[in-house]
């Protein structure tokens, strides 16, 4: 299990900080209390979860953005859902099975010689009804789009 830590940004005193967190106002900040600022979470250089959630109608596609010293191994742990990863091996996609539920996949490799772990957990749910068809829209035109053809 991995764990996120976030920063905060909070100029007051401690009273104002529990009244904060707890949910409660607080009254306006004041010079003689802490200073916390917030971050985006960053990764401890331990293994990386992610978590996907898509349809028995859907994939997704996954890019490493960071490669190591080769191109990385996809593969799937548990579950029904399948994996085509690309031949240079930057990028899979993570094709749903056809019924609900978890799959779990490694992308493993090295970089500096330091093994590189990451994991994604990808959840299927039922398609929505009436998404069965694949329905795809197309550009909207004029109603009266026709009334520029020419006839023969």
């Amino acid at each position: 299990m991995h764990e996120d830590y976030i920063s905060i940004e909070f100029r007051g005193n401690l009273d104002n900080l529990k009244k904060l967190l707890c949910g409660t106002p607080c009254p306006q900040p004041q010079p003689d209390g802490f200073d916390f600022k917030v971050s985006p979470p960053q990764s401890k250089g331990k293994c990386m979860h992610l978590d996907l959630l898509i349809d028995t109608t859907q994939k997704i596609n996954l890019t490493v953005t960071n490669p190591g010293d080769a191109a990385p191994i996809w593969t799937v742990e548990s579950g029904d859902s399948t994996i085509l990863v690309q031949p240079d091996g930057l990028s899979a996609d993570l094709i749903s099975s056809d019924f609900p539920g978890e799959t779990i996949y490694s992308v493993r490799g090295t970089r500096a010689g330091a093994p590189i772990n990451d994991s994604i957990t990808l959840t299927v749910m039922a398609a929505p009804p009436g998404q069965d068809f694949g329905l795809v829209a197309g550009l909207p035109v004029p109603k009266n789009a026709t009334a520029f053809a020419k006839k023969v």
